[in-house]
């Protein structure tokens, strides 16, 4: 696990991206032409929000279980953690070298062997297509309305959670407590015991809109936050926000 100050002194010694690459992606099209472990292949809502250094990717299958009356992770059974666990979302440092991308995952819900690194062509200002090279795969990312015209693009870490911004969007990663002794990240989650599948769990990326003030929850790794209104900040991204918990955000 990497200390978040530590990571942001690591990010301070790369180049920052260009404008055109900051703000809100959403993939549009993936077709995979061999097979891989980068990315499902099950139907998802995936969501990549890129700053001038970090990014936070989110990808929430369409199907999940039921989550009704669940409100922590405490309360979640054993296949609603390993549901929670086997979904993909991360956050890291990004370094583009000419067409070739690469994202650093130092926070990774699901973590995997392969080198996350593609070829990123600009079909338009508001159109990307990435090709794979560790895997064989074509992505389209579209670029989501107000996530450039309708405030910065920016990140923060307040309060043991990494903030990124773009626009009216924003993306709360809450990290991860330190490992438990002897714990293989790589294991499959399947065959974890409980206190290890709460721990793989325990990593939360959430993608927020800003509606009027506030900070509203509309897709999340943790499904119980969904919809939910976070209780701070309530001027727009000024005071900075704190970690988005169960505890501290109100029904809308």
């Amino acid at each position: 696990m990497v200390e978040a100050g530590t990571a942001t002194a690591m990010a301070g010694l790369l180049p920052e991206l260009p404008a055109s690459w900051q703000g809100l992606w959403e993939r549009t099209l993936l077709e995979r032409y061999s097979p891989g472990t980068l990315t499902s292949d099950r139907p998802a809502r995936v969501f990549w929000l890129q700053t001038a250094l970090w990014h936070a990717d989110i990808r929430i299958p369409l199907e999940r279980p039921d989550f009704s009356g669940t409100g922590s992770l405490e309360e979640c059974d054993d296949q609603q953690l390993a549901f929670i666990a086997g979904q993909e979302a991360f956050c890291g440092v990004t370094r583009v070298e000419g067409v070739i991308c690469t994202w650093n995952r130092l926070f990774d819900l699901k973590p995997d062997t392969a080198l996350d690194v593609a070829r990123m062509e600009f079909k338009s200002d508001e159109l990307i297509h990435e090709t794979g090279i560790a895997e064989s795969y074509l992505e389209h990312w579209s670029l989501v309305a107000g996530s450039r015209d309708s405030g910065p693009v920016e990140f923060r870490v307040a309060r043991g959670t990494l903030w990124l911004r773009a626009g009216k969007w924003a993306v709360a990663v809450t990290p991860r407590g330190p490992a438990p002794a002897g714990i293989d990240i790589y294991t499959a989650v399947e065959d974890l015991p409980r206190d290890e599948l709460f721990w793989r769990a325990s990593l939360g990326v959430t993608l927020c809109e800003n509606t009027g003030g506030e900070w509203i929850a509309r897709l999340s790794t943790h499904p119980w936050l969904e919809g939910n209104i976070l209780s701070a900040p309530q001027n727009a991204w000024d005071p900075a926000p704190g970690p988005l918990r169960a505890s501290e955000v109100a029904c809308a």
